[in-house]
């Protein structure tokens, strides 16, 4: 007799909504494959008191009266702590203590639990009969630095706990002091790829999809518009700026503000228009600082790449021009970005047949069989071609 494939338990970094992230592929491959998967929301805190229906959204998710099944196999749970658990240890413990007592009576016996933050390591750890495994998508000591120290001794207890520890990036093998670390890169929807073509390309019309967070080099993009008077920029993402919750931080605000008619904030594209907004563009941007991306892969350059965009980039990893999709620029002054920026805006069908051949080589479906091997090692039973 086969055995039940085993439960996914995902300690999310992310909310479910707008579902476009890493969390949300392996979500959707791992149900796929017949594993049932309960997708733990990053947690609502205190500054959800700002509005009234935020006040409310908290209350629910404190009291666990919530679960929200997405699809046969999908569960979301909304989670709630009252001070972030990046924030200090007192905080960690706290968010720690909540997401373990919600997260009780949803895990199986045998579940994989796979972990995203830090903060969230002890609470993981102390659930029994589970598979634990650390996803290191970013250096969150390098993104909080305030905590550095903090995170890196957690480092050193997932290297001796975790059960397996999975990375985008080589860079990340140096956070763990030599454990092995499986890499697996982020890739692309294959529904993005096979969208037809709503719009045309517009010409000088910039492009930036994705978080907006200390990350985003706000200085080096008001220097690319004041070289480029002829260009406007649209952005489309979701702020994620310590202690400004969703809202610009001051740089961003002060971008906005000094680039009306420019440069527009669109806030967060829904999945189903991602093709639309990409086909619109001229060239696509990743305009990443470096320190606080380290350990990170951009899910930038997959999406603008499913769609044959061109893209101009800072030079935020060292393997950039390895990894990357073909005809990649890379800048690092405005200057060089504003030169890129021109010189790869002219239509090369054949430069444009290669980006898209990239992406359908990195395409979530072909993520699933090395994700399957570390999260499910006893078999995949219900794996699917």
């Amino acid at each position: 007799m086969t055995a039940d494939p085993a439960q996914l338990v995902l300690c999310s970094k992310s909310t479910w909504y707008p579902a476009i992230r890493r969390e949300h592929a392996l979500t959707g491959l791992a149900s796929a494959n017949g594993h049932p998967v309960e997708f733990l929301e990053r947690s609502i805190d205190i500054r959800a008191f700002r509005s009234a229906a935020g006040a409310r959204r908290w209350g629910r998710a404190l009291a666990g009266r919530e679960r929200i099944a997405i699809g046969p196999r999908v569960t979301v749970t909304p989670t709630a702590t009252v001070v972030p658990g990046h924030r200090s240890y007192a905080a960690e413990r706290s968010h720690s203590a909540l997401v373990r007592r919600r997260a009780r009576g949803a895990i199986r016996p045998g579940a994989t639990v796979v972990v995203t933050t830090p903060w969230l390591w002890a609470a993981a750890r102390a659930i029994p009969d589970v598979r634990l495994v650390f996803e290191c998508d970013d250096d969150w000591a390098t993104l909080i630095p305030s905590r550095a120290q903090a995170f890196h001794r957690t480092y050193e207890k997932v290297a001796r706990e975790a059960d397996a520890i999975i990375a985008v990036n080589p860079a990340a093998q140096a956070l763990f002091g030599g454990r092995p670390v499986t890499v697996i890169r982020n890739g692309v929807d294959p529904a993005l790829i096979a969208a037809p073509r709503m719009v045309e390309r517009k010409p000088r019309r910039l492009l930036y999809v994705g978080t907006l967070s200390p990350r985003f080099d706000a200085d080096l993009v008001r220097g690319l518009l004041r070289s480029l008077p002829d260009w406007e920029l649209d952005i489309y993402g979701q702020c994620q700026y310590p202690g400004a919750g969703l809202e610009p931080d001051r740089e961003l605000r002060q971008l906005l503000d000094d680039h009306r008619g420019q440069l527009t904030w669109h806030g967060v594209v829904p999945r189903e228009r991602l093709a639309e907004v990409i086909d619109g563009a001229t060239v696509g941007l990743v305009p990443n600082r470096r320190d606080p991306s380290g350990g990170q892969d951009s899910m930038k350059l997959y999406d603008y790449s499913a769609r044959g965009l061109p893209v101009v980039s800072t030079r935020w990893s060292d393997n950039l021009a390895e990894d990357g999709p073909p005809g990649l620029e890379l800048a690092d002054t405005v200057a060089e970005m504003a030169a890129a920026v021109r010189r790869i805006a002219v239509t090369d069908a054949e430069a444009t047949a290669a980006r898209l051949g990239w992406a359908e080589s990195n395409s979530w479906p072909r993520r699933w069989p090395a994700w399957s091997r570390v999260l499910f090692p006893d078999g995949d039973p219900a794996a699917v071609s």
